[in-house]
């Protein structure tokens, strides 16, 4: 059985075309988006806290999630090379295995103790008493450490 090369960018070009017309009908359907202040703003558990500008720490994921692709494409190539190819086999487990370890050389997957990550969130965050409104530590209020 021969499989025609074509088959495969045809099928892509059809579904991609597809997903377009969808998203296009989907965005005609929807309801046109206001801006409100209620809509854009976060939510924190009901609390108006001003945080500024939060930057989650997503580069221990993405590096994990790298070294994990590379994994997964070097046993599905390695499944599909065909018996003669042994030696190549071989060499390219050396060149994944080098790029690997550079990744895992350079990217340090520390994850920083709980009180390092407290003490950047209390810097960032205004904790407000509930009963005063006062922010804790000032004033009349309960500080931190009682």
């Amino acid at each position: 059985m021969e499989i025609n090369l074509a088959v495969t960018p045809i099928a892509f070009l059809i579904f991609t075309v597809l997903a377009y017309v969808l998203f296009g009908i989907g965005k005609q359907m929807a309801v046109p988006f206001e801006k409100t202040e209620g809509k854009i703003a976060p939510y924190l558990c009901g609390e108006d806290l001003d945080l500024g500008v939060l930057s989650p720490g997503y580069w221990q994921f993405f590096s994990i999630a790298i070294l994990f692709t590379i994994l997964h494409v070097t046993v599905f190539m390695l499944a599909l090379m065909p018996s003669p190819a042994v030696l190549f086999a071989v060499a390219y487990l050396a060149i994944v295995a080098a790029a690997v370890g550079v990744l895992i050389g350079e990217v340090r997957l520390t994850i920083p103790p709980r009180e390092k990550a407290v003490a950047k969130l209390k810097t960032r965050a205004k904790i407000v008493e509930v009963s005063s409104g006062m922010p804790v530590g000032s004033g009349n209020s309960i500080s931190a450490s009682d």
